[in-house]
């Protein structure tokens, strides 16, 4: 929305998006797959500005761009869910801020008591004094504005030392979510839960699924049998 959100699309030329992409490149948490994904999205948008229905847009500037090299997948690291409360734990008391400004202020101490409840939380950002409208931003800085991507990334990091964490991207937490999730629910459950329009994407996190009792699980299903899984294990 920054680069482009003020722009006509017709004025939006090839070399303005690839631009645009090697800006991502530079940036330092930015992986090959998070550009790609920006480019895709793009690719999405003027593709559906170029329907007869819509703008009859004449050509799609983002598909003339190059997609990424993407390295092979990784293993997934990610917080268990005592890592993730000391990280809120931390974030709460004020060491995610510049240390040279005072760590919480008198209504976020007031306001401790809802942290941990993410619910009560969002609701409490509805009673907030200004931009509380439909089309406002659920989080937004003090003028109503988007969040500085590279301030979050700055207090998350700082967050992380008060905490005594390994230093993990803050596009992480999804995938601390994303590996916690799976433990408890099936893999289409999960889907529904991390948006995901493909399954496949979701299997990425099977990883973090305990095994212990499979053998237990596979002795039941032939057998048909009640198992005692603490002896199996």
């Amino acid at each position: 929305m920054r680069a482009f959100g003020s722009r006509p699309l017709t004025s939006i030329t090839v070399a303005d998006v690839s631009r645009f992409l090697r800006w991502l490149d530079a940036e330092a948490a930015m992986t090959a797959r998070t550009v790609n994904k920006h480019r895709q999205l793009l690719c999405s948008i003027f593709k559906h500005a170029m329907r007869e229905d819509t703008y009859r847009l004449p050509s799609n500037p983002a598909a003339a761009t190059d997609r990424r090299r993407e390295a092979d997948d990784r293993p997934i690291d990610f917080y268990e869910p005592d890592e993730v409360l000391a990280l809120a734990r931390a974030a709460e008391s004020g060491t995610h801020r510049d240390p040279s400004r005072p760590a919480v202020s008198a209504r976020e101490a007031a306001d401790r008591a809802l942290a941990d409840q993410p619910a009560a939380a969002l609701a409490r950002l509805s009673e907030r004094d200004n931009f509380i409208g439909r089309d406002e931003l659920v989080f937004c800085n003090a003028v109503g504005d988007y969040l500085d991507p590279s301030a979050i990334r700055r207090r998350y990091r700082r967050a992380q030392a008060a905490a005594g964490l390994r230093p993990l991207r803050f596009h992480d937490l999804r995938h601390s979510f994303g590996s916690l999730v799976i433990r408890e629910f099936d893999p289409v459950s999960g889907k529904d839960f991390m948006g995901h329009s493909k399954i496949t994407t979701t299997e990425r996190y099977l990883h973090a699924r305990s095994r212990r009792t499979d053998a237990a699980r596979l002795t039941k299903a032939f057998g048909g049998g009640e198992v005692n899984v603490a002896v199996v294990t």
